[in-house]
């Protein structure tokens, strides 16, 4: 399924605009309303593309394993900070 989100906070880091959703600008009504529009006329084939690519992105970069171990190096390296090394 295609998505439409905001371009706002981490969202377009997942979403490229046109290839895994559509992004539109956060507080823009017409802007969200056009992006709706778009995904709607875009052919079955597009809609279901676009939904695979979003689908693989997040599985690669929302992997719960790989962000508990990305947050606890992030840990280990303020540890090391605060104690000066």
């Amino acid at each position: 399924t295609p998505v439409v989100a905001s371009n706002t906070g981490g969202i377009p880091e997942i979403i490229k605009h046109n290839y895994s959703g559509i992004l539109f600008e956060s507080g823009n009504v017409k802007a969200l309303t056009h992006a709706i529009v778009t995904v709607l006329n875009k052919n079955k084939k597009s809609r279901t593309s676009m939904g695979l690519r979003l689908s693989k992105r997040i599985k690669k970069y929302c992997n719960p394993v790989l962000i508990s171990q990305q947050t606890l190096e992030f840990y280990k390296k303020i540890e090391l900070m605060h104690r000066g090394g």
